[in-house]
């Protein structure tokens, strides 16, 4: 009986030994479970998703102004659109003979997707050089021409208006040249009408000599009298 209740007592012990290890392997198991669910959430919060990656570029479109006046304020417009929103639009910009282009930041026009800069050029310019860099939210650029093939526009010579002080000043010289021309031309025209008064007055002289000199040869000798007139008139011009 001794020994059947030392056996009892051992497997007893034994069971309650393997409960034991049992509950210890749970109770392990949880804890990890636990710590792989806060180790899941934690990458999910600093992960981000692939609909939070923004790998599309922006869609550009430009078209270009291929002459200007010189002198004046030449301005610049692209149109950018970006699903995620467009960042930043830059004209790069250069006259001739310059190597370097100007950064000129462009301004959005409210309600659109265009973007405008401007810039002053000079009376001795003739040709200007550009291209856009379009810059969207997520970090993707674009350009719209290139630094090796830049878009141009070419710069006509500055032209007066009649309201500007030049202007007005040679509007007033072709003016006054036209009204001198005018003047020279009556005067031409008025000396050329009194030489025709005065030839027609001469001819009727000649005629009215000629008649009287007829005339008397009519009454004595039946000859042709000759009567001699001498005329120093100017001529026409």
């Amino acid at each position: 009986m001794a020994i059947l209740k030392r056996i009892k007592l051992g497997n007893a012990l034994s069971i309650l030994c393997t409960v034991l290890v049992f509950f210890q392997q749970a109770v392990s198991v949880i804890h990890a479970a636990e710590l792989y669910e806060i180790n899941v959430v934690q990458l999910s919060v600093e992960t981000p998703g692939t609909d939070d990656i923004d790998i599309d570029p922006p869609q550009v479109d430009h078209i270009p102004v291929t002459t200007g006046i010189a002198g004046t304020v030449q301005s610049f417009s692209v149109t950018a659109i970006d699903a995620k929103g467009v960042h930043s639009a830059t004209l790069m910009v250069r006259a001739t003979g310059q190597q370097e282009y100007q950064s000129v930041p462009m301004q959005s026009i409210p309600d659109t997707d265009s973007y405008t800069a401007s810039v002053e050029s000079t009376a001795g310019q003739k040709r200007l050089e550009y291209y856009f860099l379009i810059v969207d939210t997520g970090g993707n650029k674009v350009l719209s021409g290139f630094p090796y093939e830049p878009f141009e526009r070419f710069l006509e010579a500055t032209v007066l208006a009649s309201d500007s002080p030049a202007g007005a000043a040679m509007a007033e010289q072709v003016s006054e040249s036209v009204e001198n021309t005018d003047s020279l031309a009556g005067e031409e025209l008025s000396k050329k009408k009194s030489n025709l008064l005065v030839w027609g007055a001469i001819g009727l002289v000649v005629v009215g000599v000629l008649a009287a000199s007829g005339g008397g040869s009519g009454s004595g000798d039946a000859g042709v009298a000759t009567v001699p007139v001498t005329v120093n008139v100017p001529l026409p011009r």
